[in-house]
């Protein structure tokens, strides 16, 4: 798992992606292996590899999932939909649902303020993709790409 982390820190995605992946595969541990195949979504979502971004998902969603788990898997489709396959519609509905699982966790919370550190952390990522959802419409009108909104290009 180390290896793996490490690998994403420090931006060499092809080998945390094969990291990622053995574990998925090895891991005894049905929640391991579902960790494993967020994180290998992660990393080939850095890299820009939409199909191993979507077999990841797919294979970590093949098991019952928990609320957290479910919101990232959701948050992780919504970023690749908008930024990698720009399909705005379908990255809407991915945060969409990710915020909305989300946000009955924050209820009876008591407000995001209220979740517990891991699923505060995931709710805000799927509060960021939404609003990505946003960026992606604007600047598809534009046509501005997702580096120069995030860099902030000046005209």
């Amino acid at each position: 798992v180390g290896l793996g982390k490490l690998a994403s820190e420090q931006g060499d995605q092809d080998l945390a992606i094969r990291h990622w992946s053995r574990v998925a595969m090895t891991a005894e541990d049905v929640r391991e292996r579902q960790l494993a195949d967020l994180e290998a979504a992660r990393a080939a979502y850095a890299a820009g590899r939409a199909a191993d971004v979507n077999a990841h998902l797919d294979r970590a969603r093949s098991a019952p999932l928990d609320d957290i788990t479910a919101i990232q898997l959701d948050t992780v489709e919504a970023e690749t939909l908008l930024w990698i396959e720009h399909q705005t519609a379908q990255g809407a509905e991915a945060a969409q649902r990710a915020v909305a699982r989300g946000r009955e966790l924050a209820a009876p919370a008591g407000g995001i303020g209220g979740l517990p550190p891991g699923t505060r952390a995931a709710l805000m990522a799927a509060l960021g993709a939404a609003s990505d959802q946003r960026l992606s419409v604007r600047a598809k009108r534009q046509g501005v790409h997702r580096r120069q909104v995030a860099v902030g290009s000046r005209d």
